[in-house]
């Protein structure tokens, strides 16, 4: 694993978290008639939404049940002068113990 990547091989916590910012931002910045930037913005959330979901399930296909551990943990350098740094820890492991039937 890299210090970006993770079990999924990218950063797909970042991914899931800001998208929906990210189309939120893009509806926001639509323009024109009441038509078109209602046309628009279903467009926008509706493919915001499958990509998230995608992401989702690839989060979920590459989950490890028998890794107790944190899983799909993200290592960025937030301010690489000053040596700190910020990692984005996965709970879903709980979620999708508590979530799924059991074995």
């Amino acid at each position: 694993m890299t210090s970006l990547g993770n079990a999924a091989g990218f950063p797909i916590l970042s991914l899931i978290t800001w998208l929906p910012l990210i189309g939120c931002l893009m509806i926001m910045s639509v323009r024109g008639d009441d038509e078109t930037v209602a046309s628009n913005s279903r467009w926008t959330a509706l493919w915001t939404s499958l990509i998230v979901m995608v992401l989702s399930f690839v989060l979920w296909a590459k989950f490890d049940k028998s890794d107790p551990g944190l899983q799909f943990n993200e290592h960025l350098a937030w301010m690489p002068l000053s040596r700190s740094a910020t990692a984005w820890a996965s709970m879903a492991y709980r979620c999708f113990l508590s979530c799924s039937p059991p074995c």
